[in-house]
């Protein structure tokens, strides 16, 4: 399957630091493996994961726009037999969610 990415806005007021990003990250995924997680220069937050065969493979970033408002921005692929060269789209991923910017 292809890269797939989506950004959105939640309700949710934003993760107050990059613990809280990487448990809301991992909420449907809780046995993942946590590849990467850093603050971004942006203030927001990253997290890199994939689940024990690397047959999907995740980036995220959170962040945050209000008080009460959160932009997300997801990315993964997966795969049946395991995504080739996985931690190089791993980085590619997050590359590509790095890259979001929120200008108000």
């Amino acid at each position: 399957m292809s890269p797939r990415e989506h950004v959105k806005v939640s309700e949710l007021p934003p993760s107050p630091d990059l613990d809280t990003a990487v448990k809301r990250s991992l909420i449907m995924s809780k046995k993942d493996t946590v590849k990467g997680k850093r603050v971004l220069t942006n203030g927001g937050f990253l997290v890199v994961h994939h689940n024990a065969k690397k047959t999907k493979i995740n980036a995220t970033v959170h962040l945050k726009l209000t008080a009460t408002r959160t932009l997300y921005c997801g990315a993964s692929q997966s795969r049946g037999g395991g995504v080739p060269d996985a931690d190089a789209v791993m980085d590619w991923l997050a590359k590509l969610c790095s890259s979001l910017q929120h200008k108000p």
